[in-house]
């Protein structure tokens, strides 16, 4: 596999990138959802810090995908694929791609309108002070876009899943091959 894609498949960067995101959105999921139910008290504490942080660098790392995107073109759907199916997977991506910006900075935002820091590397610098009604609004937004950024990503998913079993096309294959091979310069 190239470090660059190629028109039917998908190169290692972006193969890295995708399953890396993929991954740690499942993360800040599944943290997000199970730190709301703890009580308050140091465990608490440390598993916001830590969702805090890896939700940085899921926003960081968004920021390196897009970029990489924008150096390295996606390789051509299908001829199978309808140019109206086509239209729709550019808005989808683009939405989650929208959404995997704006969920970290509203969460950060919700942190710091309860005036708590947000670690990374550094403290991020105060974008609110603290105010207990913007922090009620800016939870639930946070929430329901990570919703629906969960929504999208499962979507995605299940329509991978559908071009590799019903379709039988290599759509998720030329994301999912990671032979040894591959990996050699060419």
């Amino acid at each position: 596999m190239a470090m660059k894609n190629a028109q039917d498949r998908y190169g290692f960067i972006a193969k890295l990138l995708h399953w890396v995101m993929a991954f740690l959105i499942l993360d800040l999921v599944v943290m997000g959802v199970a730190m709301t139910g703890l009580p308050t008290g140091e465990q608490k504490a440390q598993i916001f810090d830590a969702h805090k942080f890896l939700g940085m660098t899921a926003f960081v790392l968004v920021l390196l995908r897009a970029g990489w995107r924008l150096i390295d073109t996606a390789p051509r759907l299908p001829a199978s694929i309808s140019h109206v199916q086509q239209r729709l997977v550019g808005v989808a991506h683009g939405l989650m791609y929208v959404l995997m910006l704006i969920v970290p900075v509203l969460g950060a935002l919700v942190a710091q309108s309860a005036g708590k820091p947000v670690p990374f590397f550094f403290e991020l610098p105060v974008m609110v002070v603290r105010d207990e009604a913007l922090h009620e609004i800016l939870a639930k937004i946070h929430g329901a876009c990570a919703m629906v950024l969960v929504g999208l990503a499962l979507a995605h998913a299940l329509v991978a899943l559908a071009h590799h079993w019903v379709w039988k096309d290599d759509v998720l294959r030329r994301m999912t091959r990671w032979r040894r091979q591959d990996l050699r310069p060419r």
